[in-house]
This record gives structure tokens, sequence and C-alpha cells, in this order.
């Protein structure tokens, strides 16, 4: 996507979560943020896309905060996630301790939307509070968008099509 994009929209900037090495050591050019904290100033960018990454977070809300912070006023977030159609409520599926450590309160091969050859760890599979979450730090109008497209392959396991969060700082 950010290939395809850059092609696009020549100002556009990518980054990748500080938190994944092996994502690091593949892409030396690319950028990597700590999501809970940005490096961006307030207000920089019209657009947030986040392809996969809101479920690898173990503080949802600091990194929603970030996306408010960078956002412009007016600036949309694109998020995609798996996502707990089913459940009001986010599925916790491990906690980071002060100390850095991790607990797993469900088995990790039971981890919702985590390949086995992926490294990186689920913290939460966020489900529709998500909307309210975003509420509550400033942005408006969270909504869902579905697509589908059998011939175009945006099928996903457990729905028929892929949601996508957006939200908006107004």
């Amino acid at each position: 996507l950010a290939r395809f994009l850059g092609k696009h929209f020549p100002k556009l900037q990518t980054s990748g979560p500080l938190n994944n090495a092996i994502q690091r050591k593949e892409s030396a050019t690319r950028e990597y943020q700590d999501l809970e904290a940005l490096t961006y100033k307030d207000a920089s960018f019209d657009y947030i896309i986040m392809d996969d990454i809101l479920q690898n977070m173990p503080n949802l809300d600091k990194v929603l905060s970030e996306v408010h912070r960078v956002l412009a006023p007016s600036g949309v977030l694109f998020a995609t996630f798996p996502f707990a159609i089913d459940s009001e409520e986010h599925l916790i599926q491990a906690t980071r301790n002060i100390d850095g450590s991790i607990d797993y309160p469900v088995s990790q091969d039971s981890q919702q939307g985590r390949p086995a050859e992926q490294p990186a760890i689920v913290f939460q599979v966020p489900g529709w509070d998500i909307l309210r979450d975003c509420n509550n730090i400033g942005l408006v109008r969270a909504e869902f968008i579905f697509l589908c497209s059998p011939t175009r392959g945006m099928l996903a396991s457990d729905i028929s099509g892929v949601m996508i969060l957006k939200a908006e700082k107004p």
C-alpha cells in the first residue's frame, strides 16, 4: 500500500512501529516511531492510515491520543485491524506490566489475529468500544466502513469483508 500511495502522493511519509525489530532489519530506509510518543509536530498530517497495527499496541488510548495530536484540523484516521465484531469490549489478549514484562490472560496459541509466524504481540482485538475510545480522545464521526470484494480478494476469515475504522479530527 505504501509503495502504491507513494507513486501518487509525493509528500507521503511512512513509518512503522518501533517495537518490530524484524521489520527494522528488512527496511533500513523506513522510519520507525514509538506510536505512544510520536516525534511529529502537532497537526502534521491530513490523513493517517494505520494498517493492522492497533491490535499490537499495549496502550491503545495513548496511541489514539497521539494520532489525534498529530492530525491536522479536519484530518482523518483510517485504520484496519482484527475486529471483534461480536464484542462491545476489546478482547484483551496480553498486558504490558510496568517493568515491561508481558502477561497473557489467554493462551498465546489462541490469540486472535496473530499468525504463528508474526513476531508482534496481540494485546487486544478491538471491539465496538473503539468508536467510543475515538470520541473520548477528541476524534469525531468515528465509524466503520465495510468493504467486500471477492473478485479483488477482500475477504476476512470471520466476516465477509474488511472493516475500516474512520475517524476525524474537528
